[in-house]
């Protein structure tokens, strides 16, 4: 939901983040083939599962930036797992910090 403000004279468009609604969890192992990952990429602190906030996501918990970054749709791989769910997007996130110097 977006909202508009004005202040001193300027428009400012603000959101307000709607609940996180959580559905299906997702086998860890159709995950990594679908997206060319190793089963050691995955953060197992975290589930792989469905979850909306307006648009739904996969949502993949990885452990480091660099397999963020060697993540890869595998266009052989068949998307059976987003069959049965509103999902088609993945939405990959890791906890490690972004830093400036590295590659």
């Amino acid at each position: 939901m977006f909202f508009q403000n004005t202040r001193e004279g300027e428009d400012i468009l603000w959101m307000k983040q709607m609940a996180p609604v959580f559905g299906k969890v997702f086998d860890a192992d159709d995950i990594v083939r679908v997206l060319t990952i190793e089963r050691e990429d995955i953060d197992e602190r975290f589930p792989v599962q469905e979850v909306s906030t307006g648009l739904t996501f996969i949502i993949v918990p990885l452990r480091t930036l660099d397999a963020v970054k060697r993540a890869r749709i595998n266009k052989d791989e068949p998307l059976k797992l987003i069959e049965d769910t509103q999902a088609k997007m993945f939405l990959i996130f890791c906890p490690q910090t972004y830093e400036r110097d590295r590659d």
